[in-house]
């Protein structure tokens, strides 16, 4: 699944996708590869945007990740920042453990 190419940030974006093979949330980093840590993402803005989209989508085209999409963040010292609570918590990680009786029905 390609991305939406909705998303149209003034400021600078990274790119998210959840990992094919077990759902994780991942991150487009330097070296044209995914990382499970926002901290790792690189960030884009301007032309670069469009540049990294392609790069996404043909991740996506190989069945590595699906859903790629763009995400407003902040910039920090650390790690970027996602704007919205949503990609707060993504970026995060799982909102379950491994105990939760879906995790267990899964099994």
């Amino acid at each position: 699944m390609e991305s939406t190419g909705k998303r149209r940030s003034t400021g600078p974006v990274v790119f998210t996708a959840n990992r094919l093979r077990d759902g994780r949330a991942v991150w487009l980093a330097a070296g044209d590869r995914w990382s499970e840590s926002i901290a790792d993402a690189e960030l884009y803005e301007g032309e670069a945007v469009e540049l990294a989209r392609a790069r996404a989508d043909a991740w996506a085209k190989r069945q590595i990740v699906v859903g790629p999409y763009d995400i407003a963040v902040e910039p920090g010292a650390a790690a970027p920042s996602p704007v919205t609570m949503r990609e707060r918590i993504r970026a995060l990680g799982p909102s379950v453990g491994p105990d939760s009786a879906q995790w267990r029905a899964a099994e």
